[in-house]
């Protein structure tokens, strides 16, 4: 099976965050699902979950949910 091309990445990407509807809509996924990624540690929002605040995750927890770590020595 060939390795999944991860797109090239700058510092500026890893500033970006989403909100939960982006990531939703990015994974094609529902609400629930995003709130159970976050609940394992698999996505890392910013700041603490409380209720009518905001959730956003960040865009290198996404990335590496969607394409796994990227370790030091492979290019970005």
């Amino acid at each position: 099976m060939p390795a999944a091309h991860i797109p090239s990445v700058s510092t500026e990407d890893d500033l970006q965050a989403f909100t939960k509807p982006e990531v939703m809509a990015r994974l094609k996924c529902s609400e629930r699902h995003v709130d159970r990624l976050i609940d394992a540690g698999k996505l890392q929002p910013i700041g603490r979950r409380a209720r009518g605040v905001t959730v956003r995750i960040t865009a290198r927890s996404l990335r590496e949910y969607i394409y796994g770590p990227v370790s030091a020595g492979e290019p970005a």
